[in-house]
């Protein structure tokens, strides 16, 4: 198929038609030719080159110019229209309805991070965003609330999920959140050609959208060094990122010719209490900034600062990330770099439904780096 045209004679200025030029018949095929004509509909469609309200030729038109009978066109028209890729009118005609949203798709998070107060309003915030996109594409989607995970036990969301993927019940997935011990069930979602984007950068999917955290780490720790602040240590925790070793991040660091005093590399469950205790570990007298790179995590140390008397941020300047809506939740004067949640979400959610509908993906890793907030040059 060469590729249709389009022609804005047909209707006027109220919808632009499509000029049939590009429509073909293979008469030595197999395929019937009503199926070869539906395929070459559903072709166009899928590539957006028919975008949706524009109006399909009359089944005359197809006819004379293919040169088939009427019954041909006619049944090629009935099963786009059952398949839901065209809409008919009596006494109108024929329109792109558009690409129809066929199968189950997928959304996981873990259940402990719906009551929890920062990561929580990034996760019911997907799982909100998530379920008006689906809606309003009238597809349906399931729900896949996942517990804790261990070595030595699942739960019973990733069972089911692992099972639907295995029978292909679900043609796309959405991590809002992720875990290393997800890994084979992402292997299992590649090898059934099952679309999955992965909104942290925790396992490897195909798609990912995520925090970019050693960007904001050297753009945090930059934006320290045109302060004057040179004696910085940074808190993270490697749960919530692929980051193992601190090494890259210093050696990265002194390349640039900061100073930047060992990387508290603080191995838990990133919570409140984390961050409290790699607060604790460090010799703040030694310091005159700090860098924590998970923003549960900055409760946690902004409850060792005041317990402590530390003067923020004349005494320690304090760098952190931040969701924009959640971006008061602090209130102590750390620098924040605002985390738009809801363009993140988005850009999943499109590249999502582009990997779904079989569209070439130019990016299929985005990096998202929060933008700084403060303007404060102390």
């Amino acid at each position: 198929m060469k590729g249709f045209n389009r022609d804005q004679s047909e209707m006027g200025s109220q919808q632009a038609g499509i000029a049939i030029d590009g429509l073909s018949i293979d008469r030595r095929s197999p395929l019937p030719m009503y199926e070869q004509i539906s395929e070459q509909f559903r072709v166009a469609i899928r590539s957006r080159q028919f975008p949706q309200g524009t109006m399909i030729p009359t089944n005359r038109a197809i006819q004379d110019r293919l040169n088939v009978t009427y019954k041909t066109v006619h049944q090629a028209m009935e099963q786009l229209a059952n398949e839901g890729f065209v809409e008919r009118y009596r006494g109108k005609g024929t329109f792109v309805k558009g690409v129809p949203k066929l199968g189950l798709v997928g959304i996981y998070c873990h259940t402990v991070l719906l009551s929890a107060d920062v990561p929580g309003i990034f996760v019911r915030r997907g799982m909100a965003l998530a379920s008006d996109f689906f809606d309003s594409q009238q597809r349906n989607y399931r729900l896949y609330l996942g517990g804790e995970l261990s070595r030595f036990s699942t739960n019973s969301a990733v069972t089911d999920l692992t099972d639907d993927i295995s029978r292909r019940g679900i043609v796309g997935l959405l991590l809002l959140n992720s875990d290393p011990l997800l890994q084979p069930m992402l292997d299992l979602a590649k090898t059934n050609q099952v679309p999955v984007v992965n909104m942290s950068d925790v396992g490897k999917a195909p798609y990912t959208v995520s925090f970019d955290l050693y960007g904001f780490i050297n753009n945090a720790i930059g934006h320290l060094a045109q302060r004057g602040r040179q004696r910085t240590a940074v808190i993270f925790s490697s749960r919530r990122s692929q980051i193992s070793s601190a090494d890259g991040i210093v050696a990265y660091q002194r390349s640039q010719g900061n100073k930047i005093m060992p990387v508290s590399l603080h191995d838990d469950k990133a919570s409140i209490e984390g961050g409290y205790h790699a607060a604790a570990s460090l010799q703040l007298e030694q310091l005159d900034s700090l860098v924590v790179a998970d923003d549960v995590m900055a409760q946690g140390v902004e409850r060792y600062l005041i317990e402590k008397g530390v003067v923020v941020p004349e005494q320690l300047m304090v760098v952190t990330h931040w969701n924009k809506d959640n971006i008061q939740s602090l209130t102590l004067d750390f620098t924040k770099f605002e985390l738009d949640t809801d363009n993140m979400i988005q850009q999943a959610l499109n590249l999502l439904d582009d990997a779904i509908s079989g569209h070439r993906i130019e990016q299929p890793h985005i990096h998202v780096l929060p933008k700084c907030n403060n303007t404060n040059p102390s």
